[in-house]
């Protein structure tokens, strides 16, 4: 996978059809933060996402996503059910 450089987090390999982020996210899209009021949070694993899930105020998460499928970077936010 050609990554500009500097860019790293969490892989998505695979995303549920029927869950939060469906039409959000897509397999090989990285998840390279948590956003937060503080500050952005490095994202190396499901344990960091779990950890922001926890943390969120409003329920609602915001990452900030690398799609090499668009070769840009965005913001995703996404309302975690249960």
């Amino acid at each position: 996978m050609r990554l500009p450089e500097g860019t790293g987090g969490l892989l998505v390999e695979r995303v549920d059809p029927a869950g939060p982020a469906a039409s959000l996210l897509q397999p090989g899209d990285i998840i390279e933060s948590t956003l937060g009021a503080e500050s952005a949070r490095p994202v190396h694993s499901i344990d960091d996402l779990r950890a922001a899930r926890a943390h969120a105020s409003n329920g609602v998460i915001s990452l900030l996503v690398y799609s090499p499928q668009a070769s840009g970077t965005r913001v995703v936010n996404i309302q975690p059910g249960g």
